[in-house]
Order: structure tokens, then C-alpha cells, then sequence
């Protein structure tokens, strides 16, 4: 699909939001083969930091962007009321790869810890698999755009702002996970937080039998934006702070 294309866009919306799957594959963990992993569809989980743009008119937050190499602008939350930073503005060169990219919101990424054997020893079939306890990691899993509006490889970005739940009243709110609270970013088996990581090349390569391994990570904390669309170069742009180019 062309993700350029908004019609494109609200069609795999409505496929993720449906249902049409009640989870994908992703395979079991190339180093610690006891954990499996697979993907809860979801479109709208991640949040970006803030709204704010210089005037143009923004994609639906199905749609949004990392910028992994400026300092987070964050908004204020229950425990931190301080603000930080500039805020982002939209810029016509926010192109630039490795400096993030925009994404499609895909789905809760989730896994499954097996004791004394591999995963998919204990569960050799997706049929199988249904059966497992599965836990979220607190990544949130995104099909990652081209400049040409193609995708470019499935991704999972770490939730800084995850919803939490009164048992009592059942309201639900957002709250940011702090770095200084320790445990962030963390993949069940491994020590390194992380952000960003490649988790896949193509959807095509969500199945049972894939050995998934973490590509292209990102150490450190990143900033979720809100994106808009160029015409003129018919492209799904970021919005990124003039400093960060």
C-alpha cells in the first residue's frame, strides 16, 4: 500500500480497529529462545509529546513520527509539571533518516516467557500459541514510512505515556514514564533499555517460525511528533525542531 495515500491510510485503520486479526506473529527471541513475541493490532497507542505545529494541518494520530537525536520536549503530566525545551514546529527539510522517521501505529507488541524449554518448542503452532499467557512489554509496535509513502521495516517504539486504569471507577489516563524511575525501555531477557528498535523487515515477515532479533536500536529517550503532508513532494513529513536538522 502507499501510505501517501489517506484513503490507503483509513483503510488499514479500519482493518486494524475490526479486528480483522486478533493478533499477528512475530516469532521467538533469536538470544533468549524461551520468549516468544506477537502483535495485539492496535491504531491509536502511542501519543505524541505535544500537538503543536506552526499552523499546518496535521495527519490523525495514526500516523506519527520519531525524532531520535534532539531532547524530548515534554508535556506536563501528574508528577512533573516542568516543561523543557522548544517546542517542535513543522520544517520542509524533516527528511532526513537518521534523524527518526514517520510510522503507522500497528499494535501492542507483547510476549511470552517459557520456563525450561523454547518457545516454540512449547507452542509449535500460532493455533498453539493462542493458548499462552502473553503480557504487554511496553513497546508499542509501528510500520515505519518511506519518502515514497512505502513501508520500511516494523518497528517497536517504547510507550512513554501508557494509559493506566482506576480498578475502582474505571477512568483511564495517560502518565509518562520517567527515566529516572529506572526500569525503561527493557525487553523481557535483556539489560539495555531502548526507544527504538527494528523488530522486522516487512509484515510479510510476521510469522511463527521468524527469529526475531533487534536491529538499528536507540539507547536513549526519543520524541514522538505529530506529521502532515506535503504535496508538493507528496510525502509524509515529521515535525522536528530546526535545531535537530
Amino acid at each position: 500500500m502507499n501510505f501517501s495515500e489517506e484513503s490507503a491510510r483509513n483503510q488499514l485503520v479500519r482493518l486494524i480497529q475490526t479486528n480483522y486479526r486478533p493478533w499477528l506473529p512475530v516469532g521467538q527471541d533469536v538470544t533468549h529462545r524461551n520468549i516468544g513475541y506477537r502483535i495485539v493490532p492496535e491504531a491509536f497507542g502511542l501519543q505524541a509529546n505535544h500537538d503543536r505545529s506552526d499552523g499546518r494541518s496535521l495527519l490523525h494520530i495514526n500516523v506519527l513520527g520519531v525524532n531520535t537525536d534532539n531532547n524530548p520536549v515534554w508535556p506536563p503530566d501528574r508528577r512533573d509539571e516542568a516543561r523543557n525545551g522548544e517546542p517542535t514546529r513543522t520544517t520542509e527539510s524533516d527528511e532526513v533518516d537518521e534523524n527518526g522517521f514517520p510510522f503507522h501505529q500497528f499494535g501492542k507488541l507483547q510476549y511470552c516467557e517459557v520456563e525450561g524449554q523454547e518457545y516454540r518448542k512449547r507452542y509449535p503452532t500460532p493455533v498453539a500459541a493462542d493458548e499462552a499467557e502473553w503480557e504487554d512489554t511496553g513497546f508499542f509496535t509501528v510500520i515505519r514510512i518511506s519518502s515514497f509513502g512505502r513501508q520500511n521495516g516494523i518497528y517497536a517504539i517504547f510507550d512513554w505515556f501508557p494509559i493506566t486504569r482506576d480498578d475502582g471507577t474505571g477512568e483511564e489516563w495517560r502518565f509518562r514514564v520517567h527515566t529516572k524511575d529506572g526500569r525503561w525501555g527493557i525487553l523481557p531477557g535483556h539489560q539495555t533499555p531502548i526507544s527504538v528498535a527494528k523488530i522486522a523487515d516487512s509484515v510479510d515477515d510476521l510469522v511463527h517460525e521468524n527469529d526475531m532479533s533487534l536491529r538499528e536500536c536507540v539507547d536513549k529517550t526519543v520524541e514522538i511528533v505529530r506529521t502532515y503532508f506535503n504535496p508538493a513532494r507528496n510525502a509524509i513529513c515529521r515535525a522536528v525542531r530546526p535545531e535537530a536538522l
